[in-house]
C-alpha cells in the first residue's frame, strides 16, 4: 500500500501491474483496511488480544504468564489482530528496526523480567501482587506501573507527596521504603536510560566525521564546499533563506518565557535548571534525529531528564 502510493515510476513503464494502476490499487487496499479495522474495534473485540496459551492450559501460573492485561502478566505468546495493539509505525520503519524491536521486547517481557522476577534480582519481586487467583492465593505482578511498599503491597503514589506543595512527603516516604517497582517497569527504566547513552556513542562512532565534516562546511563553506549536495539542497536554493536571527529571537524568547513561567509559578524549577534542560536538549538533537532518521524509533528523554533533576533538586516532584 505503501509503495503504490509513493511509487515514483511512470504507470507506463511498470506502474500497471495485472491490469490495475498503482492508484486504484492503493484505494482498493484503503478500503480493505477502513472496513477491516471495525471488526476487531467493534465486532469481534476478542481479536484485540488473543492469548495462546490461556487457551491451552488450565495452569495458573502459565495463564498469569499468558496474561496480558494491566497489572498481570507479560502476554506470554499472545497475538493482535488490531492494528492499534500492532501500531503502523513498523509499517514505516526499515524491517531490520522493527526485527530489532521484536527481539527486544522477546528478549526483555517474555524472558529477562519473568526470570528477575522468579529469582527476586531486585527484592522479594515474587511478592508484589494487586489481585488474587480464583483459588484465592496472591498473584505476582509483573506488568504494572504501581508503586509498591517493601513488604509488596501496593500504596499510593499520591500518599508519598505534600498535596499542597507536591513536594515528597519523607516521613510518609520513609514508612514505606524502599520504595519497590516491577521487574519489567524496572526494565522499562534500564532500557531508556541505555539506548539514550547508546544514542550517543553509536552517532559519534558511525557518524563522527560526517558530523565534523558538515561543522566545517558551515564554518567555513568557501573552502570545503559541501559533500552532500544533492538534489534536494540544490533545489532548495530557489528559495531564499531565513535570517539567522529569526532563530535566535525565537530562542530568546521562549527561554525568558520558560524563566518567568518557572519563577511566578509552582514549577518550582530555577532559573539553572531551565538552562540546563535546554543544554539537555541541545546535545542529544543530533544524536537523536539521526537515530530517528535512520530507524524511525524515537529515543524519549523525559527519563535521563527526570534522572538527572531527581539527583540534583531531591524531593521536587513538579521540577
Amino acid at each position: 500500500m505503501f509503495v503504490s502510493f509513493h511509487e515514483s515510476r511512470d504507470p507506463g513503464a511498470g506502474g500497471s501491474r495485472g491490469g490495475m494502476s498503482r492508484y486504484k490499487y492503493f484505494w482498493i487496499m484503503f478500503a480493505v483496511m477502513f472496513v477491516y479495522t471495525w471488526i476487531p474495534e467493534y465486532f469481534v473485540v476478542a481479536l484485540q488480544s488473543i492469548s495462546v496459551l490461556c487457551l491451552l492450559t488450565s495452569n495458573k501460573f502459565i495463564r498469569f504468564m499468558a496474561s496480558a492485561d494491566n497489572e498481570e502478566g507479560v502476554g506470554l505468546g499472545a497475538m493482535t489482530f488490531d492494528w492499534a495493539y500492532i501500531m503502523g509505525v513498523h509499517m514505516t520503519q526499515p524491517f531490520w528496526a522493527t526485527i530489532n524491536f521484536l527481539i527486544g521486547n522477546v528478549l526483555w517481557s517474555w524472558i529477562l523480567a519473568p526470570l528477575l522476577m522468579y529469582k527476586d534480582w531486585f527484592g522479594p519481586d515474587s511478592q508484589l501482587s494487586v489481585a488474587t487467583f480464583e483459588d484465592g492465593t496472591p498473584m505476582p505482578t509483573l506488568n504494572s506501573v504501581e508503586l509498591f511498599a517493601r513488604n509488596g503491597t501496593k500504596i499510593e503514589a499520591r500518599a508519598l507527596y505534600d498535596e499542597t506543595t507536591f513536594d515528597v512527603n519523607l516521613e510518609v516516604y520513609n514508612a514505606y521504603a524502599p520504595i519497590r517497582i516491577t521487574p519489567l517497569y524496572s526494565l522499562y527504566y534500564s532500557s531508556l536510560l541505555l539506548s539514550t547513552a547508546a544514542s550517543l556513542t553509536h552517532v559519534w562512532l558511525w557518524y563522527g566525521k560526517s558530523i565534523k565534516r558538515q561543522i566545517a562546511c558551515i564554518m567555513r563553506p568557501a573552502e570545503n564546499g559541501d559533500p552532500y549536495d544533492d538534489v534536494h539542497n540544490q533545489m532548495m536554493r530557489s528559495y531564499k533563506d531565513i535570517p539567522l536571527w529569526w532563530f535566535a529571537t525565537f530562542l530568546v524568547l521562549t527561554v525568558l518565557v520558560q524563566i518567568v513561567v518557572s519563577e511566578i509559578t509552582p514549577f518550582q524549577l530555577p532559573v539553572w535548571g531551565v538552562l540546563l534542560a535546554i543544554g539537555l536538549a541541545a546535545v542529544f538533537t543530533i544524536p537523536v534525529g539521526i537515530i530517528m532518521a535512520i530507524s524511525g524509533t524515537q529515543i524519549p528523554l523525559e527519563t535521563i531528564a527526570e534522572f538527572i533533576v531527581g539527583f540534583i533538586i531531591p524531593g521536587k516532584t513538579i521540577a
